[in-house]
């Protein structure tokens, strides 16, 4: 979905997410931009980890100004703040060739710093004790990491299901 910027504040706190933000500055009196207003949305829906939004000429002139519009539709993007593209026109396959150029240099995997695979364990001793301590044993904490015979392992892979 298409978020109208309503002042320039908000405009700040919209291009400064960990994200592509793409923007549309457009104008209603601009025929291009009213005809490819219903693509732009369209966009928004298809790539839904990326942040889009518009301002409008006849409620945002200063930002306009300040951001160096020169003509409508034009289309600015954004990852952390800082610039990183631009397309002018009412031209929507070149608007998508952007997109999808810069949304690659964007971590939107996950947010947070989550655990690995292996349930968060830094080694594979790690893991082996953990499973252990589930069902009772448990490793002395001066223990050395063994080098585990595949044998070992098979049985434990039998018996404890990993």
């Amino acid at each position: 979905m298409v978020h109208e910027i309503s002042d320039p504040s908000e405009f700040d706190r919209q291009i400064n997410q960990k994200k592509l933000v793409v923007v549309d500055f457009s104008a209603s009196w601009c025929g291009p931009c009213r005809m490819i207003a219903p693509a732009f949305d369209s966009l928004s829906r298809k790539y839904p980890n990326i942040v889009f939004l518009k301002v409008m000429e006849d409620t945002n002139k200063e930002l306009i100004i300040e951001q160096g519009i020169r003509a409508f539709p034009t289309f600015l993007y954004f990852i952390e703040g800082r610039k990183v593209d631009e397309v002018r026109g009412a031209n929507i396959n070149k608007v998508e060739e952007k997109v999808l150029e810069h949304m690659s240099s964007v971590q939107t995997y996950f947010e947070g710093d989550g655990f690995s695979l292996g349930g968060g364990h830094s080694s594979e001793f790690d893991a082996r004790a953990a499973r252990l301590a589930k069902f009772g044993s448990s490793v002395p904490s001066n223990a050395i990491p063994p080098t585990i015979d595949p044998s070992i392992k098979k049985i434990e892979r039998e018996t404890f299901g990993c």
